[in-house]
């Protein structure tokens, strides 16, 4: 651990010199910080403020595990600067959390919500997830229930994905367990979206929601095309159109740093045609949508012209509605995103 600090501060010690924008939000996360003890995040949290111009009114955002929450750690969040906490509580119930091999339980899920509320935090979101093998209705309704008795700020709803390499996905190979059905994972996004609304939050992302006001700047930002600098091992940047990854492997990390050598592992320049492609992925996320006459100031291409028969066809179907210079999802397409994009960008 004080060797990845090290590394990461020297990051941020070289990354200063060539990004001297201002600041508007910080998220310490991409993982789980909160493991670091006090010492080693009190030095990060310093040399972020010390070396980027970070606003005085940014939103600082901390990720953490429920099992890493103590008051101590929490109020030393707050005294470093955080203003934002998001909670990795995933479910609320103990079967659930068994099949995920997450090492907290429900109770301590719940806990660490309190915990936080007691050391200053206001504004609170929750990651939690849906469409997992053998998570009951009843399961997916009691995770539901809990989480917006804790009053949260801001929620995160994702279905299981399967990465490659993990447990979970070598499980799946050899045949143990299955992936939910995608009539399964919608009817569980459908019960969750009916159940949040009704109770006051607004899904402005496909899989976030937030009480009025509490939208994550943050990833605002990035859904946007707002450019953004990441630190750490396997951190991605965007900047100057210009994207860029950074090794992945933490020895790879520290060893690059530790020569005073930038470990971009992958770089890409996008041009207009790729620009404009990935800002559509990203800005038909939102509820909002994509206004055209930015794009075609940003990219010097319209998409309503470049993509034109393409959304007419998805006009047609009921998965895109064009109105007033904008570009969104509708409900339906809402429902099949990751198709509509691909059938779109694919044109």
């Amino acid at each position: 651990m004080p060797a990845y600090a090290q590394a990461l501060e020297r990051e941020a010690e070289l990354r200063a010199q060539e990004f001297p924008a201002r600041i508007p939000t910080v998220f310490f996360g991409g993982g789980t910080p909160s493991c670091l003890p006090e010492e080693l995040l009190t030095r990060l949290f310093s040399k972020v403020f010390a070396s980027f111009q970070v606003l005085r009114d940014a939103e600082i955002t901390v990720e953490m595990n429920p099992d890493d929450a103590c008051a101590a750690k929490l109020r030393a969040f707050k005294e470093m600067g955080a203003n934002r906490l998001s909670i990795g509580c995933q479910a609320f119930d103990d079967e659930t959390l068994r099949f995920l091999e997450r090492r907290h339980s429900a109770e301590q899920a719940a806990c660490s919500v309190g915990l936080a509320r007691e050391a200053g935090f206001e504004n609170i979101n929750l990651d939690i997830m849906c469409a997992i093998p053998g998570q009951t209705t009843r399961g997916w309704h009691r995770t539901l229930e809990k989480a917006v008795e804790l009053q949260p700020q801001h929620l995160s709803v994702y279905t299981l994905t399967f990465e490659p390499g993990t447990r979970l996905w070598q499980r799946m190979k050899r045949g143990e367990i299955s992936p939910v059905g995608d009539e399964a994972e919608l009817a569980a996004i459908e019960t969750a979206q009916h159940f949040l609304e009704t109770h006051g939050y607004e899904r402005y992302e496909i899989s976030n929601y937030a009480l009025p006001g509490k939208r994550c700047a943050h990833n605002l930002g990035c859904w946007r095309g707002m450019e953004y600098l990441g630190l750490g091992a396997g951190a991605h940047s965007f900047i100057n159109r210009v994207r860029w990854r950074n090794a992945r492997g933490p020895a790879d990390y520290i060893r690059s740093l530790e020569q005073d050598i930038l470990p971009v592992e992958a770089a890409e320049r996008l041009d207009n045609a790729s620009g404009l492609e990935e800002a559509l992925l990203v800005g038909l996320r939102l509820r909002e949508g994509v206004e055209t006459s930015q794009m075609l100031a940003r990219f010097g291409r319209d998409p309503a012209k470049v993509y034109r028969k393409t959304i007419e066809e998805l006009s047609d179907s009921g998965y895109i509605e064009c109105q007033n210079g904008r570009l969104r999802l509708s409900a339906e397409g809402w429902k099949v995103a990751n198709a509509v994009l691909a059938r779109l960008v694919a044109t």
